[in-house]
């Protein structure tokens, strides 16, 4: 979908593509250390985690994870994912994310490509990391807000073809001399079909995404686990 004029764009999935881990369960076990709450947190996850496990999908189990926030003020979870993504950084650069992936984002941001965040999470982590990756944008699930705290509730969660739209809808307003986009689920299939150059980040074997990736000839980055 070349629309020719403007910079290129390039539209990067959060979780396991840039980060290694999950921006939404791991900036909630930091949240619970610095609340005292490990074990609330803990078995939030768990319950989550069984869920998944019996097949329920992302779409019912990922809010769930978002009730940890209800009641919280906007601006107090913006910081604490401040210093949850500080405090990563610091730590442990390459436990915090795949730099092999992180490095090549920088340099397309560096020619001048602009860099969209596009995640399933939600806004507090998502804008602490996007100010990390110098990222342009960010397209995420929403957080409903009353009266400056999350209630705990969601709109649409960005997965699937809901990524592939915000995708479009994002080329339409701004257009882009070539798009690229950068996933590593199954779940970011559409979007990756979704733009001109897709590129699948795989630990190990790979998985499903990987698997399509070599049916379409679509670039391959290989991560350590």
């Amino acid at each position: 979908m070349r629309a020719g004029g403007g910079p290129g764009a390039v539209f990067a999935d959060v979780d396991g593509t840039l980060i290694r881990g999950s921006s939404l369960i791991d900036l909630l076990r930091y949240d619970a250390g610095a609340r005292g709450a490990v074990d609330a947190a803990e078995a939030l996850v768990e319950s989550v985690r069984r869920a998944a496990a019996s097949g329920v999908p992302r779409t019912r189990t990922a809010p769930l994870l978002y009730s940890w926030w209800a009641g919280l003020p906007v601006a107090e979870v913006a910081d604490v994912a401040e210093q949850w993504v500080r405090a990563g950084m610091r730590a442990d650069r390459a436990g915090f994310v795949h730099s092999a992936v992180v490095d090549e984002v920088a340099a397309r941001r560096g020619a001048g490509d602009a860099l969209v965040l596009v995640s399933a999470s939600f806004d507090a982590p998502l804008a602490a990391l996007a100010r990390f990756f110098d990222a342009t944008g960010v397209l995420c699930t929403p957080m409903v807000v009353v009266g400056g705290r999350y209630t705990g509730e969601t709109g649409t969660p960005m997965l699937g073809e809901r990524k592939a739209r915000a995708v479009r809808d994002y080329l339409a307003r701004a257009p882009s001399r070539c798009s690229t986009a950068y996933g590593d689920h199954i779940s970011d299939l559409e979007m990756l079909a979704a733009v001109d150059e897709a590129v699948v980040v795989a630990e190990g074997a790979g998985g499903p995404l990987a698997a399509e990736a070599a049916a379409r000839g679509w670039r391959v980055v290989p991560v350590e686990r």
